[in-house]
């Protein structure tokens, strides 16, 4: 389910370049100290540059340049008091010069990090392995502002399957191990 909050759009409703004629305007910039945190930036860092075709930094905060845009990536604990995403849902906020991807724990951190792949640059994981994976090229990349507030449907969605990857990346969750003969 998706509720939209509000969308404040600047004059063509649009923000600032990710990527402009396949140069990296934007860095990831790591606020938060944690590993699941880390490997999500990590992880967004990889699937941007093979949009994009340029690295995308990922950097801490003290390392941080203001002129580029920001992506941040935070755990909903610390930011927000001020919405219900549920059980592992996220918020994707965009301003003019941040996109922000805040998630509810662990799941909801990843959740908003493949979220924002598949439903803002079109990136599908159709089964399992790179075959089977859709990444656009795009040497130009701006995203909308405003913010959209994602509210799973089911608290659980179990999924029983082979690659745990995979699973995370199609926002579900894994139950266990399983054996395929």
């Amino acid at each position: 389910a998706i509720v939209i909050c509000s969308c404040a759009c600047s004059e063509d409703g649009m923000s600032n370049f990710l990527f402009k004629n396949g140069e990296c305007l934007c860095e990831i910039v790591t606020v938060e100290k944690d590993l699941n945190t880390s490997k999500m930036a990590a992880e967004l860092s990889q699937y941007l540059a093979k949009i994009g075709g340029a690295t995308v930094p990922v950097v801490t905060e003290e390392q941080a340049n203001k002129n580029r845009f920001r992506i941040e990536i935070r755990n909903k604990p610390a930011f927000m008091k001020w919405v219900d995403t549920g059980f592992d849902g996220y918020v994707v906020n965009i301003t003019k010069d941040k996109l922000l991807l805040i998630g509810n724990g662990r799941w909801g951190v990843g959740n908003a990090v493949h979220g924002f792949l598949t439903d803002y640059l079109d990136v599908h994981w159709y089964m399992p392995g790179e075959l089977w994976e859709v990444v656009p090229r795009e040497p130009d990349v701006r995203l909308p502002i405003g913010k959209k507030v994602y509210r799973p449907g089911f608290t659980v969605r179990n999924l029983a399957a082979p690659d745990r990857t995979w699973i995370k990346r199609n926002r579900a969750q894994f139950v266990g191990p399983i054996d395929i003969p």
